[in-house]
């Protein structure tokens, strides 16, 4: 295993040409700065410690690095610049004319091959932020989809459960409600029905005012019209609801089907399961068996070969 910022500075490493990139110093770090710099560098990418696949190689590089700054000033900065580059020579030119010290200082700091180490290191410190992010990203990701794998496949009977005992509530809810319809409309057509009786028997509200012959005659035959549509509407319900039940039978028997289905599967599975439980059971004991004559034979033959081996020793001590 290596941790998030072993394979960061492992990928520095790689990824830098320079000694001084690999090992993260300036041109004036002393020698002690320098030595633990390495120290820790190497504790970090040192195969022993770190699991990285090129961990070695970056070792090698950071080891490489050390001698090279350790032995000179590295090739960066050639021997006949280094009198002239150093912060030595600044100072002494400081020494000799101190009104040129701020503007040697600045110029130092501002200069083309201290930008260019400064932005080396702020790229390769982006790289590395940036590599270390999609590996906290990557693993959050993998730990996430095995935590929702695992939940999903606990979970799995629980819903499946759940959903069955919901839909069976709702079928169950569902017939109770259709139930309580078709009585409400049961009385709603004898209610129906009785008025329109009572209508036809008695004609309109004749008993009230008095009325012609003519009005008389028109409300008979619009009471007559009104029994005749309340009786074509008890037709329709009575079709309406013979098939609402059919249709309730034909799924009740799907789900009996599916349930039987189900259930024939199970025992299917668990039949065959003990079938295989009975052949492995079987071919066990046949082996043992096949063992058991082996040994018997094996025994057979040592018990023959000493006594072959009995007689000719008493036959060779007889012809003595």
């Amino acid at each position: 295993m290596y941790t998030i910022a072993q394979e960061a500075e492992v990928n520095r490493i790689l990824s830098s040409t320079a000694p001084q990139t690999i090992l993260q110093v300036q041109c004036s770090s002393t020698t002690q700065n320098l030595k633990q710099t390495y120290r820790i560098k190497a504790l970090l990418v040192h195969p022993d410690k770190c699991d990285h696949p090129r961990a070695e190689e970056a070792f090698v590089r950071l080891r490489t690095a050390f001698e090279a700054i350790s032995a000179g000033n590295g090739p960066w900065r050639p021997k006949s610049e280094e009198k002239t580059s150093g912060m030595d020579t600044q100072r002494e030119q400081e020494r000799h004319d101190p009104s040129e010290g701020p503007q040697n200082r600045s110029s130092h700091l501002y200069s083309k091959p201290h930008l260019f180490q400064t932005s080396i290191r702020f790229k390769e410190a982006y790289r590395s932020a940036q590599q270390a992010d999609k590996n906290v990203q990557n693993a959050f990701k993998t730990a996430t989809e095995k935590s929702y794998a695992r939940a999903q496949s606990r979970s799995h009977q629980h819903d499946r459960t759940a959903y069955r005992s919901a839909s069976a509530k709702l079928h169950k809810d569902l017939h109770s409600t259709k139930k309580s319809l078709d009585d409400t409309l049961d009385e709603f057509i004898l209610e129906a029905g009785h008025l329109a009786d009572q209508s036809a028997s008695t004609p309109g509200f004749a008993s009230f005012r008095s009325r012609s012959d003519e009005e008389m005659a028109f409300w008979r035959e619009m009471d007559k019209s009104s029994l005749d549509e309340l009786c074509a509407f008890r037709e329709k319900v009575g079709e309406s609801r013979a098939e609402r039940d059919i249709m309730s039978e034909a799924r009740s028997r799907e789900r009996e089907v599916a349930d039987e289905r189900l259930r024939w599967r199970r025992e299917a599975g668990l039949a065959g399961e003990k079938e295989e439980k009975r052949r492995r059971e079987k071919r066990k004991k046949r082996k043992e068996k096949e063992k058991e004559q082996i040994k018997k034979q094996q025994k057979e033959e040592t018990k023959r070969a000493e006594s072959v081996e009995g007689i000719t020793r008493d036959l060779s001590s007889a012809s003595i």
